[in-house]
């Protein structure tokens, strides 16, 4: 599609991806969460392409709780960020 319409890849904004961290039945580990954002992080960039991960607190959070707002390292990491001191 993209090729198609002559739309370059700088023009293109992965807006929303992530994993959720909490489900109704079980929780995904840090580890893994940080593993795929990681790897989507990757293959958006080697595209050319924008990102924003969803979301910084709630369900698929970046932080630690939404009571602690601390970037969980691994995640940081994972997205390619410097780690909070």
């Amino acid at each position: 599609w993209r090729s198609a319409n002559a739309i370059g890849p700088e023009r293109i904004l992965v807006g929303e991806f992530g994993v959720i961290r909490e489900g109704i039945l079980e929780s995904v580990p840090q580890r893994v969460r940080a593993q795929y954002l990681s790897a989507a992080r990757k293959l958006f960039e080697s595209k050319g392409w924008g990102w924003c991960v969803w979301s910084w607190g709630g369900s698929f959070g970046v932080v630690e709780s939404d009571y602690n707002r601390t970037p969980v390292a691994e995640i940081t990491t994972g997205l390619g960020l410097k780690p909070v001191k």
